[in-house]
């Protein structure tokens, strides 16, 4: 019985020396990840005046350094393609522990910003290559991600396979990130069909997710507690705009943001976008430039202390 104590000791003695020599490669993983918004969040390093928040639909068709060189105040794009309202409020969670923007503007997903969409998820992809940050190991625990007293005693456990892939990361045509943190696009998708839509969309409250509605009202309250003037917008589609989903949006945000719904006689022509819900780069310049009328418009770079 001695000897197989022994032997058991040895084993979980060597097993906490092996677990710990994954630090390197937790630590190292981090140095891989070519997007490095998030790690530069997480160092307080981003402080610009406007921040854009959203999903793909921010990320192409919002371009940051055009905002900033209209307005003279610094602009910077946080939007993650696939990224669903939740993991955005991570974000703005993370940017006000050190930094409060004038301006943030959402661009919001049309139709699918509450409800299901099978490309617009939680980016853990995002998260996992800086597990070394506690912010991120907790944020894992939250999610369910990761067992709390598993992740504190092993490393192994804070790890997911996407660790273990250490060749060297490169961006694609579709994520290229411009300084500003913009990722517009040129050209248009083959299976873009250019046939623009005229039919009478519904939305139907009832297939919302609680979880999306919930994570939309927090985000606009922080806003609103923090005193940050919240923009949101809706960017163009190749098809007529659902009214009833508008409506929506405004009856949840009421007083807490200004709403821009885009001039839908901009973009009749299908040379504007990528596909049916994207601008591509000559489209993100047209809309920018709608943003930055409303924003000079309703005087919200005007502080109202």
């Amino acid at each position: 019985m001695k000897k197989f104590l022994t032997r058991l000791l040895l084993f979980c003695l060597l097993f906490i020396v092996i677990d710990r020599c994954f630090i390197i490669l937790r630590n190292y993983s981090s140095t891989l990840e070519i997007d490095k918004r998030l790690e530069r969040i997480i160092n307080k390093e981003i402080k610009d005046d406007i921040l854009i928040f959203g999903s793909s639909r921010g990320a192409r068709n919002i371009i940051a350094k055009q905002i900033q060189d209209s307005l003279g105040v610094s602009s910077y794009n946080l939007s993650y393609p696939g990224g669903n309202i939740e993991y955005q409020l991570f974000i703005l969670k993370q940017v006000l522990k050190y930094h409060k923007p004038k301006i943030i503007v959402v661009a919001i997903d049309d139709n699918t910003e509450l409800a299901t969409s099978v490309n617009v998820n939680y980016r853990y992809d995002r998260l996992y290559p800086l597990v070394k940050y506690e912010v991120v190991r907790e944020e894992l625990i939250r999610k369910g991600e990761k067992n709390k007293y598993l992740s504190d005693f092993f490393i192994l456990h804070q790890l997911s396979k996407s660790n273990f892939d250490i060749r060297p990361k490169k961006f694609t045509e579709m994520d290229t990130i411009m300084s500003c943190g913009s990722m517009p696009i040129d050209g248009q998708t083959k299976t873009f069909k250019k046939e623009f839509s005229t039919i009478e969309r519904k939305y139907e409250i009832s297939k919302e997710f609680e979880y999306k509605r919930k994570s939309f009202i927090e985000f606009m309250e922080l806003c609103n507690k923090a005193g940050i003037k919240l923009l949101l917008v809706f960017p163009p589609n190749y098809f007529k705009p659902c009214i009833p989903f508008y409506q929506r949006i405004e009856s949840l945000s009421k007083d807490k943001a200004y709403i821009l719904k885009y001039d839908i006689n901009k973009y009749h022509s299908d040379d504007l976008f990528n596909d049916e819900n994207h601008l591509q780069r000559k489209g993100a310049v047209v809309f920018t430039d709608e943003i930055i009328q409303y924003i000079k418009k309703e005087n919200l770079l005007i502080s109202t202390k």
